[in-house]
């Protein structure tokens, strides 16, 4: 409820680190969704289907904040309206055992600012559990009437309090349950809160405007899915389109004569600044290299012109990577068209960007809901947010030098021309007189327009920035995470990439519990703050470890494939609970609410990564194999075209996972604060991890839920770089380098379940080559689940452990 979102948005204000108020706002915190937080009103129950008598809301807070929650025992007693109450005061105490009790095993709970209903016991108990972090303890659901006289089916009347009985604004709702037919569980819940705007009258003018149009659309077409499918956006920017060519083509409205009549001497300025762009003709007359005579133009038109075209050939980059505009053909003839007459052409390109994205016959199964309608518009990442080529940095490193240069031009260039005060006159009388120069400034204008466009997952500081905006997020690769680390983080810097050297852990680690603990607990803040500020720009010599080659020779990664040949296990688990703290222990659900769809490792390991799997991967096309990708994201780096008949994505975001295109269902769940994985016994034939392992905070609890929902023979691979948010990564992972790095992962598997696993394997698979000759290394560590009786013993003894 809107209400609910805004007194959560409060409470995060007051806490430390404060999550960005902002991302709190709309329909979404973060990846997961929103959860009313009802509580029951009053003590007495009504009858008859009755509605109750309302008491005043101090009374019903009050009431609300002492009811305690049905004892365990007590609850196979209730039914109908008394299961909701239980329900609800088990909420207010954050009782989630009693809650879990109460609903049954295929709920659908849908709140209406959501298209979606949140399905089954396991994925409304997720959604509980992370939207509880959020809310703060004083923030109830207050009952004020419910109904009683049927056990399966019971309404709901709440409203909003917080602190001493204050009641929020526009929190009022209501909630229509149904239960099972015994009426010991609910089945459904449909919530609907009150709006903050209240238009009154007008809604009936609106309603009686829409229902033609609803009617004309039939059976199914007013459907909200459909609904958009429909071109209201391209329809909006055809229109801004048909606007811009009457009023800078054939309109008298805008000043001087309409573009169709341009006077011969502003053309040929047009010209002359076109031969001379970015002023080349100008440096191939100083060299006497020129075959054009050399003819030269006001300062401030020539400013203008280039400065115009230099920001729109810094939207090359994202034209050809941005995936609204996939939808729209010859990308590269739009793009030279653009150069050629900016919004003419540009103006069409959004509205076609704009349209409908096309229907994905197979959403509902890739989304893993079963109720999911087909035909959905298809899902792409937010734009701003996809990895740029490295040709992008030189785009901008050089649109950022023309417009620089273009407002030194304006101010300094061709003395002649006059003083400051003259081009200032010049700038004046040339907008009230020349239609062309003033398009140029209306160009400018719309391609901010664009600019917001096309970055809107980007932080704020490049998307908010007219030219030079754009510019620092093309020289920041397009990822621009740093801004985005440093806002989510707690003003940590922003991915910060460490290329750790060794600390020697498994010297330490064979030397028993004491010296592993002693030496493994991680870099100091002020260590781990330089490093971040360093890390970048090469190795760290952290904890007196060794350095660490990005790229090892040959020889060396053999030493690392060694590693695991004999590792010299101790005999009893050689790390402390002080080995897995993390720099950063905020909420996990806050560092990752927002949705980065990027790669954390570059090309050459994405690709290693990707061959690696397309051979350690059953073949592809098996309906009988399942697999299982824990930490994940928006991509799970298979092999293109990889097919199984189960393909599950687990990880922290939600709207990350749903963009998985590589498989068939996803679970959104936080394995730092649920290691428990929602999957029966012996379910999957692999689980994958990719570059996430150095965040588990309880490596030993996730490992011993990978063993048991492997089947018997099936293969857990974990993969990892030296690359990581080092805020969120455990200290004994940035203490430590490559080599120490496989041992520790073999670690998990040899101590989680012993005997559980075969003897662990690693292999580095670290690319050649790269920028300047370099690559991020990769590196894999994979067991299998051994066989018959060993394995059932080994189960029950971590079982028992």
């Amino acid at each position: 409820m809107a209400a609910l979102l805004r007194a959560r948005a409060g409470a995060q204000a007051l806490r430390a680190p404060a999550p960005r108020p902002a991302a709190l706002g709309g329909a979404r915190v973060g990846g997961c969704r929103r959860w009313p937080l009802c509580t029951p009103g009053g003590a007495g129950s009504s009858s008859g289907g009755r509605l109750r008598q309302r008491q005043p809301a101090s009374a019903a807070g009050a009431a609300a904040r002492q009811a305690p929650p049905a004892a365990p025992a007590d609850l196979a007693a209730l039914r109908g309206a008394d299961v909701v109450r239980a329900f609800y005061a088990a909420y207010n105490v954050r009782d989630l055992e009693t809650i879990e009790r109460l609903i049954a095993d295929d709920i659908s709970y849908h709140d209406l600012v959501y298209e979606e209903p949140h399905e089954g016991r396991a994925g409304v108990m997720a959604w509980l559990r992370k939207v509880r972090r959020y809310a703060p303890d004083d923030l109830v659901f207050v009952i004020e009437d419910i109904t009683a006289g049927d056990a399966t089916k019971v309404g709901v009347m709440w409203h909003v309090e917080c602190g001493d009985g204050i009641v929020f604004p526009f929190s009022r709702g209501c909630s229509f349950i149904t239960l099972t037919p015994d009426g010991r569980q609910i089945a459904t819940v449909r919530d609907v809160v009150e709006p903050a705007a209240k238009p009154g009258d007008s809604t009936l003018q609106l309603l009686g405007t829409l229902t033609p149009l609803i009617r004309r659309l039939g059976p199914g077409g007013a459907d909200p899915a459909r609904l958009k499918s429909l071109p209201i956006a391209s329809a909006a920017v055809w229109a801004l389109y048909i606007g811009y060519i009457s009023l800078v083509m054939l309109s008298d409205a805008a000043p001087g004569p309409p573009a169709i009549a341009t006077p011969p001497e502003v053309l040929q300025e047009v010209f002359t600044e076109s031969v001379n762009i970015w002023w080349v003709n100008d440096a191939l007359t100083a060299a006497h290299l020129s075959v054009i005579p050399h003819a030269p133009s006001p300062p401030v038109s020539e400013a203008v012109f280039n400065f115009v075209l230099g920001w729109a050939l810094m939207f090359l980059p994202a034209i050809l990577t941005d995936g609204p505009s996939e939808k729209v053909d010859r990308k590269g003839v739009w793009f030279g068209a653009i150069m050629f007459l900016t919004n003419v052409f540009f103006i069409p390109f959004m509205a076609l960007r704009a349209a409908p994205e096309p229907p994905e016959p197979s959403a509902a199964a890739a989304g893993g809901r079963p109720g999911g309608a087909p035909g959905r518009p298809r899902r792409v990442p937010r734009p701003g947010s996809q990895r740029l080529p490295g040709w992008a940095r030189g785009v901008g490193g050089f649109g950022a030098a023309v417009g620089a240069f273009s407002i030194a031009w304006a101010l300094f260039g061709r003395p002649e021309f006059g003083d400051l005060a003259a081009r200032a006159e010049y700038l004046q009388t040339t907008l009230a007189t020349n239609r062309v120069f003033w398009a140029f400034w209306l160009d400018m204008g719309l391609f901010y327009l664009w600019q917001l466009a096309f970055l809107q997952a980007a932080p704020a500081r490049f998307r908010l920035v007219p030219y030079f905006g754009l510019a620092g997020w093309l020289l920041a690769g397009g990822t621009a995470q740093a801004e985005e680390e440093e806002e989510q983080g707690g003003g940590a810097a922003a991915r910060a990439v460490l290329r750790l050297p060794g600390a020697g852990a498994r010297a330490r680690a064979q030397s028993g519990p004491q010296a592993a603990s002693s030496h493994a607990a991680g870099p100091s803040r002020r260590q781990l703050l330089g490093s971040m500020v360093l890390g970048g720009a090469g190795a760290l010599q952290l904890a007196g470890g060794r350095g660490s080659s990005s790229v090892a020779h040959a020889a060396a990664m053999s030493e690392k494939e060694k590693v695991l040949a004999d590792p010299k296990w101790p005999e009893k688990w050689p790390f402390r609970p002080e080995d897995f703290l993390r720099y950063d222990e905020s909420d996990d659900s806050v560092f990752y609410e927002a949705p980065r769809f990027v790669y954390h490792i570059d090309d050459g390991a994405v690709k290693a990564l990707t061959d690696f799997y397309a051979e350690a991967l059953p073949p592809s096309g098996q309906d009988d194999v399942a697999v299982l990708d824990i930490c994940s994201s928006w991509v799970s780096h298979y092999p293109p075209g990889y097919k199984a008949g189960r393909i599950v994505a687990l990880g922290m975001n939600e709207e990350e996972l749903a963009s998985n295109k590589q498989v068939t269902e996803f679970v959104a769940h936080d394995l730092n604060l649920e290691p428990d994985l929602p999957f029966p016994d012996d379910t999957f034939d692999v689980v994958t991890n990719a570059v996430s392992v150095d965040y588990l905070n309880k490596p030993l609890e996730v490992f011993q839920e990978i063993h048991r929902v492997l089947k018997p023979g099936g293969k857990a691979i974990m993969s990892f770089s030296n690359r990581c948010f080092p805020t969120k990564a455990i200290a004994l992972w940035t203490a430590t380098g490559d080599e120490d790095h496989i041992w520790i992962v073999g670690s998990y598997f040899h101590y989680s379940v012993p005997g559980g696993f075969d003897a662990p394997v690693a292999r580095d698979i670290s690319p050649r080559g790269g920028l300047f000759g370099k690559s991020d290394p990769m590196y894999v560590v994979w067991a299998t689940k051994a066989k018959g009786a060993a394995a059932g013993e080994a189960a029950g003894a971590a079982a028992e452990a």
